[in-house]
């Protein structure tokens, strides 16, 4: 019996990676880099009197990104912009652009599905459904982190060393896709080389200077394009990121991790069920690709496991290389008696957890939550202010719907143009804003327009009792023992109530006047006279201000 060929496979891929997107749409701050960049470019495109317009300008980050990726990603989902043009919905436009990237990735693991079982259709569907069914590969596949990104490209240098016919191609590609995205990919480039070498028998002349030439080529790839954008001459993003993270040792301020997590902590997560199924997949080392995939995954994992700060994200490559193994497990199970029963449990399990991690995750973007009820509910010209909280947990370009663009923007802006403020500041004068989302209650000044934004506090374990109590009351849909527990996160979504706005414009009128101004005539009532400090305002100004409330 024939099985289903690469474009069933690819389009039930790009349908649960691209729901994994539709039902968590906001973003993080792990993927503002990616995602803001890709904004100014279709937004103020790439000529040098844009450049200082861009979001990296005016935050920066700790250490530079390269925008090689964003420059990519840009071009190759512009059909994502072009439709949120044509719907007059920005929104559209970061959907589009993460389903674009989920489906490139999606593509990936097709192409080394078939790279890894070329001939055996049972194991290379089980691969496929096994990564279809787990979560935090589908869920990453559509975000812009400088990971997600990278990750298409891996796949494929991987799938073209695997495959052996153009394994000079695929160790090139993986050599500089370390040196211009994740600099941590050389853990995966490394083995690999070694492998070509010592397992294959390439010849190591040939080795050692293709991978010179295209980690060269990557750098200097790199440094021409962000010594553009960024301004700043011979810069090499990855460079940098390592000599601040690794060299000086910054990265341990973000936590550090004893040596075995990868393999007691990330793992166990990342794999669930698979787990059991991959060591039983890697037990055969008769197999000259099973080993392979052993040596790549693990020594990969080894390698990182020396750096004192650890993040999952860091092995997320190495996912389809455990599943593939955990696809020959599978395989083997269904040699015996019962096998079925033990394939269709793995594959329950694994859905059961990105059920309830994907109900988890959609609770933690509380900032885009708020942001879109503040769409919502927000009349007229608006200034508001988005606090921290709000802004890395949701918060981003292409949500902020009337965001003033340029008439030459592919990405639209709705009417009438608001002003989204992100200043960071104790002192902060609240004079100028409208509106505010802020994790605290909002200041007198303002009136709270909806109910706080929850976000996820914990996930409770329920007693078996409390469990069937659950699924007999009515209209109770849960059939996870599990509840989510959520707490407010963002109380105030806050407007001032209308005399408060006429007492503000009443300020800026006699400001003006005050400045020898007609405001009739010139009509002066700008950006920058919006955002002027009332402590400005003389004394004059008060009596303009009891007139009204007097009315």
């Amino acid at each position: 019996m024939r099985g289903p060929g690469p474009g069933v496979l690819a389009a039930l891929l790009v349908a649960v990676l691209a729901a994994h997107v539709i039902v968590v749409p906001s973003t993080k701050v792990e993927e503002s880099f990616t995602l803001q960049a890709v904004h100014d470019i279709w937004t103020l495109g790439v000529g040098p009197e844009a450049l200082s317009q861009y979001d990296h300008v005016t935050f920066p980050g700790a250490v530079p990104r390269s925008f090689v990726g964003p420059l990519v990603l840009a071009i190759v989902t512009w059909p994502a912009a072009a439709l949120s043009y044509v719907t007059g919905d920005s929104v559209l436009a970061q959907t589009g652009l993460r389903i674009g990237l989920a489906a490139c990735t999606a593509g990936a693991l097709v192409m080394w599905a078939y790279a890894v079982f070329p001939v055996q259709r049972t194991p290379r569907w089980l691969l496929v459904l096994l990564s279809a069914c787990q979560f935090h590969l589908p869920f990453w596949a559509g975000r812009t982190t400088p990971n997600g990104v990278a990750l298409p490209l891996v796949l494929i240098a991987l799938a073209l060393v695997v495959r052996g016919r153009r394994m000079y191609v695929g160790l090139a590609l993986l050599a500089a896709t370390a040196t211009v995205l994740r600099l941590e990919l050389l853990g995966l480039a490394i083995p690999c080389y070694l492998a070509a070498w010592l397992g294959v028998g390439r010849p190591l002349v040939h080795l050692v200077p293709l991978g010179l030439a295209a980690c060269a080529v990557g750098v200097a790839l790199s440094t021409c394009v962000d010594s553009y954008f960024w301004q700043r001459p011979w810069l090499w993003p990855e460079g940098d990121a390592v000599l601040f993270n690794v060299v000086e040792g910054h990265s341990a301020e973000w936590g550090v991790a004893p040596w075995h997590m990868y393999l007691t902590q990330a793992l166990p997560r990342l794999l669930a069920a698979a787990l059991p199924m991959a060591a039983l997949g890697a037990a055969s080392f008769r197999d000259r690709s099973t080993a392979l995939l052993v040596w790549m995954a693990g020594v990969h994992v080894a390698l990182l496991s020396v750096l004192p700060h650890k993040e999952w994200r860091f092995i997320l490559y190495t996912i389809p290389l455990w599943n593939a193994l955990a696809a020959r497990g599978l395989h083997r199970c269904l040699a015996y008696r019962g096998g079925t029963l033990v394939v269709a449990g793995v594959l329950a399990i694994s859905v059961a957890q990105c059920v309830l991690s994907l109900a988890a995750s959609a609770l933690n973007y509380p900032g885009g939550a708020a942001l879109a009820l503040l769409h919502e509910r927000a009349r007229g010209t608006v200034h508001v202010h988005i606090d921290t909280l709000s802004a890395t947990t949701g918060v981003s370009l292409l949500q902020s719907t009337h965001l003033a663009r340029p008439h030459t923007s592919w990405v639209p802006s709705q009417a009438p143009d608001w002003v989204y403020n992100k200043t960071e500041s104790p002192t902060l004068d609240l004079c100028p804003f409208t509106h505010m989302l802020t994790e605290r209650a909002c200041p007198p000044a303002f009136r709270d327009m909806a109910a706080p934004v929850q976000a996820l506090a914990r996930i409770q374990l329920l007693r078996p009792a409390d469990y069937l109590r659950a699924l007999r009351t009515a209209g109770q849909r849960t059939w996870l023992p599990v509840r989510l527990v959520t707490a407010d996160a963002i109380h105030g979504i806050g407007g001032r109530p209308a005399r408060l706005r006429r007492k503000r414009m009443l300020h800026e009128f006699a400001l003006v006047r005050l400045n020898g101004q007609d405001p009739v005539l010139d009509r002066v009532f700008d950006k920058e006279a919006m955002h002027g400090d009332c402590a400005r305002l003389p004394k004059a100004v008060d009596s303009v201000d009891r007139l009204f409330l007097a009315a």
